[in-house]
């Protein structure tokens, strides 16, 4: 009977929403002379008065009851009796429910949160926030360091990038906080470091160690430091541990584009090595053969809003380089050679679909389309 009680959920995510618009309709008479009225005839039939608001809540309270209930029962029965063994089955399954209530809860608050900001940042359309994927961690005003320019900003942390936005100025005292969108570090193949900085002693770095480019942040005091670097590097520890990687690859919505043997420049050690790639819906994924289902790292191509995040370079076509450079200020890049030219000519078709073209490539692309529409 355990599971029927997750239809639970459906009432306890709307609560608030609820109570807040029961809260706002008392404000009206007729609202609140229909209530007074209910309240008579209750009391005329059950003798005794049940305030709406309690009426409300008990749906709520009600699993957090039966666990208490079914554990005092289990803690008196012996361990012999017959009904022993279904009352401890009865409360882990009472409590998976009450867990799964609660994070259904959380997902609904963390929803609202990511449309609550997505609603008080300037342009409307500067990047879609609200994912299915996406969560929001923690946010809080720091200084970022880049050369002499030292700027407060408004930061906001989700699990998959760091946000920062300027204060836009209010002349109401209470009026809510409206933000003005700036920039954002995606925390993919990002890493947190300690930065020794005598002006700002709490300093610390998003660094991106492929491409050896840093971005500096300096918190108030040591113990805001340490919290914004240790939720930082869970979400990045996360998002580069074998089971997301595997979990992201193996999403049956992505289909495989196009998968071989492709050279790469490697990016601490300028040494080209033989990798597998495989194009996985807007992704790029890199192996060390064909036999790991484990990808060493990954370029996606395309953001949420759909926008083309990379440039497609054929850089020599006799000698089959090509490369994909990101249009951010980091600059990304990842160098490749084709083993032959009709795999130069399918990769570079392939990733044109995900990435804009250098003018150069447009025309092989193009003079590649033809040879091929006229074999």
């Amino acid at each position: 009977m355990a599971p029927f009680f997750n239809i639970y959920t459906q009432f306890i995510n709307g609560y608030d929403n609820g109570n807040a618009l029961l809260k706002k309709y008392k404000a009206f008479p007729a609202f609140e002379a229909f209530i007074k009225q209910c309240e008579v005839q209750m009391k005329a039939e059950l003798g005794r008065i049940l305030d709406l608001e309690d009426l409300l809540i008990s749906p709520i309270q009600r699993i957090p009851r039966y666990v208490l209930l079914l554990s005092e029962l289990f803690k008196y029965t012996p361990s012999y009796h017959i009904d022993f063994k279904p009352l401890g089955e009865a409360i882990t399954k009472m409590k998976k429910v009450a867990e799964k209530v609660n994070e259904s809860k959380r997902e609904v608050e963390g929803f609202e949160k990511l449309v609550e900001i997505q609603t008080c940042i300037q342009p409307a359309n500067f990047l879609k926030l609200v994912e299915a994927h996406r969560k929001f961690i923690r946010e809080g005003n720091l200084l970022k360091l880049w050369g002499k320019d030292i700027t407060e900003f408004h930061f906001f942390l989700f699990n998959d990038l760091l946000l920062y936005c300027s204060v836009q100025a209010s002349i109401l005292p209470f009026a809510k906080k409206k933000y003005q969108y700036v920039s954002f570090f995606t925390l993919e193949n990002a890493a947190i470091e300690d930065v020794d900085n005598s002006i700002y002693p709490f300093t610390f770095a998003i660094a991106y160690p492929g491409v050896q480019k840093r971005f500096a942040i300096a918190a108030a005091t040591a113990a805001e430091k340490k919290t914004w670097m240790q939720d930082i590097e869970k979400q990045i520890s996360y998002r580069n541990s074998p089971i997301y990687l595997q979990v992201r690859e193996a999403d049956p919505l992505q289909p495989t584009r196009m998968r071989g043997y492709l050279s790469k420049e490697g990016s601490k050690v300028k040494s080209w090595k033989r990798r597998y790639f495989r194009l996985k819906g807007n992704t790029l994924f890199y192996y060390a053969d064909e036999t790991f289902s484990v990808p060493l790292g990954w370029v996606t191509c395309v953001n949420n809003e759909g926008q083309k995040m990379y440039t497609l370079a054929v850089l020599d076509e006799e000698e089959m380089f090509f490369e994909l450079e990101s249009k951010d200020k980091i600059k990304r890049s990842l160098l490749m050679q084709a083993e032959s030219q009709e795999d130069l000519k399918l990769w570079v078709e392939f990733l044109s679909r995900i990435a804009d073209l250098s003018p150069n490539t447009q025309r092989f692309v193009s003079e590649s389309l033809k040879r091929r529409q006229s074999q």
